[in-house]
């Protein structure tokens, strides 16, 4: 599987497997899209990097709960 982030600030680079690392030089928010790409076919998913509140939100809303997941950074 190859993974790719499109749309990260300056500051954020991702490692190209499965890390974003960086430090925030503004404040603000950034749409970034995630992508993969297996043997099945590829999938795309649309996020935010908010550095004013620091995590990384994902919409990969579940059709039947509309739940959303929110993974914070460390």
């Amino acid at each position: 599987m190859t993974v790719s982030v499109t749309g990260l600030p300056g500051w954020l680079a991702f490692d190209g497997v499965d890390t974003l690392t960086g430090t925030s030089t503004v404040q603000g928010s950034w749409t970034i899209q995630v992508t993969a790409t297996n043997a099945g076919g590829v999938a795309s998913q649309d996020g935010r990097v908010d550095s004013r509140n620091p995590c990384i939100i994902v919409d990969n809303r579940d059709p039947n709960t509309q739940k959303k997941g929110t993974w914070p950074v460390s």
